[in-house]
């Protein structure tokens, strides 16, 4: 047999290693559109505990995971020119809990064995200390986590587009971890936790309430577009040099 018979399978299988190291194949997951939360500053003292009330509302409607799935599957181009990408729509709800271990629950871990990717980008919800942006400084106690609303009815915040000043505000935030894992043996190469925030008085609104700030259209709108800007600007974060 000809020396190049037996050298072919292996130049063959060298050229694909290299294929796929120079084009891994990316699978996607997105877990933090299942629920918002609404988030009632209660005054405290002397205590790191938190004793903000909190209300959890079914958010799925929004489609929101599904916006951030096609916003990743946009920008992938760029970030991984050539790369194939699988944008996996995960309905568990034990992998919503679980987080940035979601890859361990057995529905998440089915969908990847099927793909085989060489990496995993996860979009999960990301715990941390309730920082509000308010122009210059952050405000709030507690904690935050995911997507939601963060209302407190008595600190006064003055409206920077009208001048007005009321007593309390409203502010949709979202708290969400970006992670890049390799895919073979779910070791974490990069993580990047984002917390954003926008803030509106009280006096925006025709009854003073801080809740009433924003209309349900807008608090939706606005949710959505902070949490899928979160994405849009920190995920080339992950591929940096």
């Amino acid at each position: 047999m000809s020396p190049l018979k037996h050298l072919l399978p292996i130049l063959l299988l060298c050229s694909a290693s290299a294929h796929a190291a120079e084009h891994p194949r990316y699978a996607v997951i997105s877990l933090i559109g299942d629920q918002l939360t609404i988030v009632t500053h209660a005054s405290a003292t002397g205590s790191r505990l938190d004793s903000n009330p909190k209300q959890a509302i079914q958010a799925s409607a929004l489609a929101l995971d599904d916006k951030i799935l096609e916003e990743v599957d946009r920008q992938m181009p760029k970030l991984a020119p050539g790369a194939e990408v699988s944008l996996l729509g995960i309905s568990s709800e034990a992998a919503y809990q679980k987080g940035d271990e979601a890859l361990q629950v057995p529905a998440v871990r089915k969908a990847l064995e099927r793909e085989h990717p060489d990496r995993i980008i996860l979009i999960s919800k990301y715990r941390g200390d309730a920082r509000l942006k308010l122009k210059n400084q952050a405000i709030g106690s507690g904690y935050l986590q995911g997507i939601g609303f963060y209302v407190d009815d008595s600190y006064r915040v003055r409206d920077t587009d009208t001048g007005a000043t009321g007593d309390g505000f409203i502010a949709p935030f979202a708290y969400i971890r970006l992670s890049l894992l390799d895919g073979h043996d779910l070791r974490e190469i990069r993580t990047l936790p984002v917390t954003a925030s926008y803030t509106f008085s009280s006096s925006r609104g025709q009854s003073g309430k801080a809740w009433d700030a924003l209309s349900a259209t807008e608090k939706l709108s606005i949710l959505g577009r902070l949490t899928l800007g979160s994405v849009r600007t920190h995920l080339p974060e992950l591929f940096a040099n």
